[in-house]
Order: C-alpha cells, then structure tokens, then sequence
C-alpha cells in the first residue's frame, strides 16, 4: 500500500499546523514535545488532517501512549470521518483496559467490537484501523484485536485523531500514517499520452 499521509509532529510546540483542523468540545490539539496531545480536560478533542482522501478504503494508525494517574484517559484514530457526528474510531480506553470500535453516524455513537486489554502505563502502543469495503478491523503493534463489518460510512472523508483526558492523564500520539491503493484519474493519465 502507498503512503497517503504521514506527520511525525517533529516541529515547534504549539498549534499542529497548517494540514490539520481541529473540532469537537475542545480546544483540539497541539504539539507538545513533537508530540500531538489533547488541549482540554474531559472534551472532545478531534483532529484531522486536511487533505480529503480519494479512496474510502485505507489504514489509519499512530503510535499512542498514555501518561495516566488514576484519571479517565482515551484516545483514538479516526478514519471516514466526515465531522464530530460521523466517523469509524478505533480507541483505547486505558482507564476501562480496553480496545474498542466505535462509529458515530448522524452523532449517534454505537460499539462496533470491545476487547479487554491490559495496558502498561507510560508505554507506546500501536493502533491502526483498517477500512476495506464493509470490512473494519482493529489491531495493536500489528495484532488484530478487532475484526467486524459495517456499512453505514461509505465515504473516504478524512483521517484523524481523538483524544480526551484530564491534567493527570493524557494521551499523546506520535507517527501518523495514512495507506491506502492511490487512486488514479484514468482521463487525466490517458490526455498524458495524446
């Protein structure tokens, strides 16, 4: 698969950029120690990058770790996100120990799969969401946990970042990647040749 989208968050602390919008409740994200990391406690906090996706079947993932006292923490990868009232999310809830699949459609948010996990705190993790078709699966460091299918997103919309906290827990995401199959204007490609 191609790369479509890649950001280390290698730059300055402070807004993520000029590729990114944030939405939600809060006030989105920021880079903290070339890291993306949630601004705002117990809120919404969504990030996508900007460039529209040509196809709807692709892999989002990043590397996650959590800074987790005794607090609420989650955080995830979004893929098909349209706004914060549709998307497919694959999350870790590290104060539940679980690996779940999300979709909100219409901003109603149902379970897609859950999976008990037992997290290390302060370690990186690994998550990806793989969208094929009706076919949605869930890994950790390259280990499938969840394997399902849904039909309600169809669109390629966008690929992000969710996260919500507390002071004393946060997330903080490193290395995000976007593949996919890149898709070809086959008219374009063919005036090329005329």
């Amino acid at each position: 698969m191609a790369i479509l989208i890649s950001d280390d968050f290698n730059r300055a602390d402070g807004a993520l950029g000029p590729n990114w919008t944030s939405a939600g409740t809060g006030s989105g994200m920021t880079i903290v120690s070339n890291q993306a990391r949630a601004q705002d406690n117990f809120l919404d906090n969504f990030a996508y990058y900007n460039s529209p996706l040509l196809t709807a079947d692709y892999e989002v993932e990043a590397d996650l770790s959590m800074v987790h006292a005794s607090e609420y923490a989650d955080g995830s990868v979004l893929g098909r996100y349209l706004d914060t009232n549709n998307y497919y999310e694959a999350r870790m809830w590290i104060f539940g120990d679980e690996i779940q699949l999300y979709k909100r459609v219409a901003g109603v948010e149902t379970s897609l799969g859950v999976l008990s996990f037992a997290f290390s705190r302060n370690t990186v993790y690994n998550i990806r969401l793989a969208m094929v078709g009706t076919s949605l699966k869930v890994y950790v460091d390259d280990v499938l946990k969840i394997d399902t299918t849904d039909g309600d997103l169809t669109s390629a919309g966008y690929a992000g970042i969710w996260a919500t906290g507390h002071a004393s827990a946060y997330e903080s995401f490193d290395n995000f990647l976007v593949t996919g199959t890149v898709a070809v204007n086959v008219g374009s490609l063919l005036s090329m040749f005329q």
